[in-house]
């Protein structure tokens, strides 16, 4: 971020809570700013809040954690597909002061598309109090504020957007998520969410065309789709059908073969 420059992360009122919040790395301080009109039979109680001071994080996709939290799993760079988890503690939930940070770019010709395939929970509700103890955002491009900022029950978040909620594209080759929880928090089962590169190349004759969204993806999905994982997205089994096939198994097995007889030679 140019120096002196503000990025604005969300305003919030009535019993909207905002979501913990960690600065970006090049940030030299946070600013919160309070307006209230001259109406005083609408006076409320107000607010207040805790912050704290936490070690930079030094690359994309790693975490600052609590003892006994799994970290989370970075992105593997040059990937064209990967899979993004909430870490979780030995009790199966998240923990408190998680602060995830993941950042995918991928070729100037192509854009990213995550979809939430597993939403179990995340503590607070979208609906009334907001997520004030643990949120979600998407940022579709390094210098925005988030474009997207979630939290609640997997019922909840289905009926709030139909389902909409579950799928992101990215305006261009960069997309950043981060998940961030709070001190004092019960804990949640979390998400799993799978990402992929795609380009709209009519032809995507190197790659798997998506029925429903009509995108092109990596043929390289192939060694991590599964019957519960999919990367075309709600409602499309494009992916599973095609590396289910005979000849994308075939092709799986030879390169599997490949890495064999390369690993004996060496």
């Amino acid at each position: 971020m140019p120096e002196g420059e503000e990025r604005f992360v969300g305003r919030y009122c009535k019993h909207q809570v905002p979501g913990p919040l960690t600065s970006d790395t090049d940030a030299q301080q946070v600013k919160v700013l309070f307006h209230s009109d001259s109406d005083l039979a609408t006076v409320s109680q107000g607010f207040s809040g805790q912050y704290r001071f936490v070690p930079r994080l030094k690359t994309a996709g790693s975490m600052k954690k609590d003892e006994g939290a799994t970290a989370c799993e970075p992105i593997q760079e040059g990937a064209k597909a990967g899979i993004i988890s909430s870490p979780v503690s030995s009790n199966a939930k998240y923990a408190g002061r998680l602060s995830c940070n993941w950042e995918i770019k991928v070729e100037e010709n192509e854009r990213v598309m995550v979809y939430f395939h597993n939403w179990q929970g995340v503590e607070g509700s979208m609906l009334d109090r907001g997520c004030g103890n643990a949120v979600v955002r998407v940022y579709n491009m390094s210098s925005e504020s988030p474009s997207a900022e979630f939290c609640g029950a997997e019922d909840a978040m289905q009926t709030l957007a139909n389902g909409e909620f579950q799928m992101f594209y990215s305006k261009g080759p960069y997309l950043r998520m981060t998940f961030t929880t709070g001190v004092n928090i019960a804990g949640g089962k979390g998400f799993q969410a799978t990402w992929a590169a795609f380009s709209e190349d009519e032809a995507c004759s190197d790659g798997i065309r998506c029925a429903v969204n009509r995108i092109c993806i990596s043929k390289s999905v192939c060694g991590l789709a599964t019957d519960q994982v999919s990367f075309c997205g709600l409602d499309d089994e494009s992916d599973r059908k095609y590396c289910s096939a005979p000849a994308a198994a075939a092709v799986q097995l030879l390169l599997f073969a490949a890495a064999i007889a390369i690993t004996t030679i060496l």
